[in-house]
């Protein structure tokens, strides 16, 4: 398989209980990628326009999501605002 993942991590420092209610699931902009056209396009880029792409929920494979019997490589983003504490 030529395509890649792409992995977004990041660390919060907060209370336990803060977190407890934290849903990262909605929201989410995801584009099927079966050219393999998103590395080379910089769509991990922080100035990319991914308006044009569906908003999906990321909980559950994206097969029904809207991209049924696609295998192959797919990217997601999200802007998360963290409050400093």
């Amino acid at each position: 398989m030529n395509g890649g993942i792409l992995l977004l991590v990041f660390a919060v420092h907060a209370r336990a209980d803060a977190m407890a209610g934290l849903d990262l699931s909605d929201g989410w902009r995801f584009h099927a990628d079966p050219r393999h056209a998103g590395a080379g396009s910089r769509w991990d880029g922080v100035t990319f326009d991914d308006r044009r792409w569906a908003v999906i929920n990321a909980r559950g494979p994206w097969e029904e999501r809207g991209t049924p019997g696609f295998d192959g490589t797919g990217w997601y983003r999200r802007w998360v605002e963290i409050d400093a504490p």
